[in-house]
Protein backbone atom coordinates (compact mmCIF):
# COMPACT_ATOMS: atom_id res chain seq x y z
CA UNK A 1 0.00 0.00 0.00
CA UNK A 2 1.38 3.38 -0.91
CA UNK A 3 1.90 6.12 1.59
CA UNK A 4 -0.99 8.35 -0.29
CA UNK A 5 -1.93 9.97 -3.54
CA UNK A 6 -3.00 13.08 -4.65
CA UNK A 7 -5.92 14.30 -5.36
CA UNK A 8 -8.46 17.62 -5.51
CA UNK A 9 -8.88 19.99 -2.64
CA UNK A 10 -12.06 20.58 -4.06
CA UNK A 11 -14.41 21.15 -7.24
CA UNK A 12 -12.88 23.50 -9.72
CA UNK A 13 -13.97 24.97 -12.51
CA UNK A 14 -12.70 27.12 -15.67
CA UNK A 15 -14.19 28.80 -18.95
CA UNK A 16 -11.79 28.40 -22.08
CA UNK A 17 -12.74 29.96 -25.16
CA UNK A 18 -12.09 29.09 -28.94
CA UNK A 19 -13.38 30.74 -32.44
CA UNK A 20 -16.50 31.21 -30.91
CA UNK A 21 -16.90 27.42 -28.94
CA UNK A 22 -16.81 27.36 -25.13
CA UNK A 23 -14.79 24.64 -22.94
CA UNK A 24 -15.85 24.62 -19.63
CA UNK A 25 -14.00 22.42 -17.20
CA UNK A 26 -15.05 21.06 -14.03
CA UNK A 27 -12.87 18.92 -11.92
CA UNK A 28 -13.43 17.62 -8.66
CA UNK A 29 -13.00 14.87 -6.03
CA UNK A 30 -14.94 11.60 -5.92
CA UNK A 31 -14.15 8.41 -4.68
CA UNK A 32 -15.65 5.77 -7.33
CA UNK A 33 -17.24 5.44 -10.61
CA UNK A 34 -21.14 6.07 -9.12
CA UNK A 35 -19.91 8.89 -7.79
CA UNK A 36 -18.31 10.46 -10.44
CA UNK A 37 -21.51 9.88 -12.54
CA UNK A 38 -24.10 11.26 -9.97
CA UNK A 39 -21.17 14.17 -10.42
CA UNK A 40 -21.44 13.90 -14.11
CA UNK A 41 -25.25 14.01 -14.05
CA UNK A 42 -25.74 17.39 -11.99
CA UNK A 43 -23.03 18.64 -14.71
CA UNK A 44 -25.19 17.49 -17.63
CA UNK A 45 -28.12 19.29 -16.23
CA UNK A 46 -26.97 22.68 -15.62
CA UNK A 47 -26.07 22.42 -19.42
CA UNK A 48 -28.68 20.95 -21.09
CA UNK A 49 -27.94 22.49 -25.03
CA UNK A 50 -24.11 21.58 -24.51
CA UNK A 51 -23.09 20.00 -27.35
CA UNK A 52 -20.88 17.68 -25.99
CA UNK A 53 -19.69 16.37 -21.87
CA UNK A 54 -16.41 14.55 -22.44
CA UNK A 55 -14.59 13.56 -19.68
CA UNK A 56 -12.23 11.24 -17.76
CA UNK A 57 -11.85 9.62 -14.18
CA UNK A 58 -9.24 7.70 -12.32
CA UNK A 59 -9.49 5.57 -9.21
CA UNK A 60 -7.53 3.53 -7.20
CA UNK A 61 -3.45 4.23 -7.00
CA UNK A 62 -2.84 0.75 -6.29
CA UNK A 63 -4.26 -0.63 -9.58
CA UNK A 64 -5.69 2.16 -11.64
CA UNK A 65 -8.77 2.08 -13.00
CA UNK A 66 -9.82 4.75 -15.47
CA UNK A 67 -11.90 5.46 -18.31
CA UNK A 68 -11.81 8.19 -20.82
CA UNK A 69 -14.96 9.28 -22.66
CA UNK A 70 -14.91 11.40 -26.20
CA UNK A 71 -18.87 11.86 -26.17
CA UNK A 72 -19.50 12.25 -29.89
CA UNK A 73 -15.55 14.78 -30.55
CA UNK A 74 -13.47 12.80 -33.04
CA UNK A 75 -11.48 9.70 -31.19
CA UNK A 76 -8.73 10.75 -29.05
CA UNK A 77 -9.41 14.65 -29.05
CA UNK A 78 -11.25 14.85 -26.03
CA UNK A 79 -11.21 12.50 -23.40
CA UNK A 80 -7.73 11.87 -23.52
CA UNK A 81 -6.47 15.11 -23.32
CA UNK A 82 -8.75 15.06 -20.23
CA UNK A 83 -7.31 11.91 -18.85
CA UNK A 84 -3.46 13.07 -19.84
CA UNK A 85 -4.14 16.16 -17.43
CA UNK A 86 -5.11 14.22 -14.61
CA UNK A 87 -1.87 11.62 -15.49
CA UNK A 88 0.70 14.38 -15.78
CA UNK A 89 -0.88 15.73 -11.91
CA UNK A 90 -1.11 12.74 -10.85
CA UNK A 91 -4.53 12.05 -9.60
CA UNK A 92 -6.77 9.65 -8.38
CA UNK A 93 -9.94 9.72 -6.59
CA UNK A 94 -11.13 12.52 -8.99
CA UNK A 95 -12.59 13.21 -12.38
CA UNK A 96 -12.97 15.88 -14.95
CA UNK A 97 -15.81 16.85 -17.07
CA UNK A 98 -15.57 19.48 -20.07
CA UNK A 99 -18.70 20.77 -21.62
CA UNK A 100 -18.85 22.31 -25.03
CA UNK A 101 -21.16 24.67 -26.82
CA UNK A 102 -20.25 24.44 -30.16
CA UNK A 103 -19.39 27.68 -32.00
CA UNK A 104 -19.69 27.09 -35.37
CA UNK A 105 -16.62 27.26 -36.52
CA UNK A 106 -14.27 23.51 -36.43
CA UNK A 107 -11.11 23.50 -34.74
CA UNK A 108 -9.84 20.40 -36.44
CA UNK A 109 -8.43 17.67 -34.14
CA UNK A 110 -5.18 19.48 -32.73
CA UNK A 111 -7.42 22.55 -31.87
CA UNK A 112 -9.92 20.27 -30.23
CA UNK A 113 -7.16 18.35 -27.86
CA UNK A 114 -5.27 21.34 -27.08
CA UNK A 115 -8.72 23.44 -26.29
CA UNK A 116 -9.60 20.17 -24.28
CA UNK A 117 -6.32 19.94 -22.24
CA UNK A 118 -6.53 23.86 -20.92
CA UNK A 119 -10.12 23.45 -20.02
CA UNK A 120 -9.16 20.48 -18.43
CA UNK A 121 -5.79 21.86 -16.58
CA UNK A 122 -7.76 25.36 -16.03
CA UNK A 123 -10.27 23.26 -13.53
CA UNK A 124 -7.80 21.37 -11.86
CA UNK A 125 -5.80 24.83 -11.00
CA UNK A 126 -9.68 26.02 -9.63
CA UNK A 127 -9.79 22.59 -7.72
CA UNK A 128 -6.07 22.59 -6.06
CA UNK A 129 -4.30 19.63 -6.15
CA UNK A 130 -3.43 18.29 -2.47
CA UNK A 131 -1.60 15.21 -0.94
CA UNK A 132 -3.89 12.73 0.70
CA UNK A 133 -2.11 10.46 3.48
CA UNK A 134 -3.12 6.60 3.44
CA UNK A 135 -2.94 6.06 6.85
CA UNK A 136 -3.57 2.50 8.69
CA UNK A 137 -4.48 1.67 12.41
CA UNK A 138 -3.59 -0.45 15.07
CA UNK A 139 -5.22 -0.77 18.70
CA UNK A 140 -3.33 -0.64 21.77
CA UNK A 141 -4.86 -2.46 24.31
CA UNK A 142 -2.60 -1.89 27.52
CA UNK A 143 -3.33 -1.48 32.17
CA UNK A 144 -3.01 1.75 33.47
CA UNK A 145 0.68 1.74 34.65
CA UNK A 146 1.39 1.12 30.88
CA UNK A 147 0.24 4.36 30.09
CA UNK A 148 4.28 6.41 30.50
CA UNK A 149 6.10 3.76 28.44
CA UNK A 150 2.97 3.44 25.97
CA UNK A 151 3.02 7.34 25.86
CA UNK A 152 6.59 7.97 25.71
CA UNK A 153 6.50 5.64 22.55
CA UNK A 154 3.66 7.75 20.51
CA UNK A 155 5.80 10.91 21.11
CA UNK A 156 9.01 9.07 19.92
CA UNK A 157 7.02 7.84 16.76
CA UNK A 158 5.34 8.90 13.54
CA UNK A 159 1.76 7.96 14.95
CA UNK A 160 -1.23 9.72 15.73
CA UNK A 161 -3.57 9.31 17.95
CA UNK A 162 -7.08 8.53 16.19
CA UNK A 163 -9.41 7.40 19.24
CA UNK A 164 -8.65 6.30 22.91
CA UNK A 165 -10.97 5.20 25.54
CA UNK A 166 -10.57 4.43 29.35
CA UNK A 167 -12.39 1.45 30.91
CA UNK A 168 -11.01 -1.63 32.86
CA UNK A 169 -7.71 -1.48 30.15
CA UNK A 170 -6.66 1.72 27.92
CA UNK A 171 -7.43 1.39 24.41
CA UNK A 172 -5.58 3.71 22.03
CA UNK A 173 -6.56 3.33 17.99
CA UNK A 174 -3.19 4.89 16.44
CA UNK A 175 -2.97 6.33 12.98
CA UNK A 176 0.25 5.90 10.37
CA UNK A 177 1.65 5.93 6.88
CA UNK A 178 2.40 2.42 5.31
CA UNK A 179 5.33 2.45 5.25
CA UNK A 180 5.98 3.02 8.97
CA UNK A 181 4.46 -0.15 9.52
CA UNK A 182 7.16 -2.27 10.86
CA UNK A 183 8.89 0.40 12.81
CA UNK A 184 5.79 0.97 14.78
CA UNK A 185 4.60 -2.48 15.60
CA UNK A 186 8.38 -4.02 16.65
CA UNK A 187 8.18 -0.51 19.23
CA UNK A 188 4.92 -1.02 20.86
CA UNK A 189 6.27 -5.39 20.71
CA UNK A 190 8.86 -4.07 23.29
CA UNK A 191 6.50 -2.86 25.84
CA UNK A 192 5.08 -6.05 27.96
CA UNK A 193 2.30 -6.34 28.55
CA UNK A 194 0.65 -4.98 25.75
CA UNK A 195 -2.13 -6.49 23.35
CA UNK A 196 -2.15 -4.88 19.60
CA UNK A 197 -4.61 -5.40 17.12
CA UNK A 198 -4.19 -4.58 13.76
Amino acid sequence: MTDGYYSLKREGEFLYKEKGSKFIGYAFPCEDKNEFEESLKGIQAKHPNARHACYAYRFNPENEEYRVNDDGEPSGTAGLPIYNQMKSNELFQSGLVVIRYFGGTKLGAAGLVQAYKLAAQGSISEAQVEWKRNLISLILDFAYDQTGPVMRKINELPVEILEQSHEKTTRIKLGFLPSDRERVIENFKLIHPIKIEE
